[in-house]
C-alpha cells in the first residue's frame, strides 16, 4: 500500500493546478474590482503554505511533499498579486473617471 501513494502522490500537485486554475482565469478576465474575493483568507493560505515549504524542506526533506507545496504557495501567491493589481487598476480608473465629469 505505501508504494501505492507514492506513485499517486505526484497527482495531488496536478490537482491542485487545475483546481486554482478557473480562479485565475476569472482574475484574469474580470472587470471589476474584485472586492468579494477575501485577500486575508488567501494571505493565511500564503502563509500556511510557505510554512508547509519550510517543514518540507528543513525537516521532512521530501522532494515530492515540497514542489507540491512550493506549487501551492505559487498559486497563492498568483491569486494576491491579481487580487491586488485588479484592485489598483479600478482605484485608478475610478480616479481617471473622476478627474473626466
Amino acid at each position: 500500500m505505501d508504494q501505492f501513494f507514492i506513485y499517486i502522490y505526484p497527482l495531488v500537485t496536478i490537482i491542485s493546478v487545475i483546481g486554482y486554475l478557473p480562479q485565475i482565469k476569472t482574475l484574469i478576465t474580470t472587470r471589476t474590482n474584485c472586492a468579494d474575493i477575501a485577500l486575508s483568507s488567501w494571505t493565511l493560505w500564503l502563509v500556511s503554505s510557505a510554512i508547509s515549504v519550510g517543514y518540507g524542506l528543513f525537516y521532512l526533506k521530501d522532494t515530492m511533499f515540497i514542489i507540491t507545496c512550493a506549487a501551492n504557495l505559487f498559486l497563492v501567491g498568483t491569486v494576491i498579486a491579481l487580487v491586488i493589481y485588479r484592485r489598483q487598476q479600478w482605484t485608478a480608473l475610478e480616479s481617471a473617471n473622476a478627474l473626466n465629469v
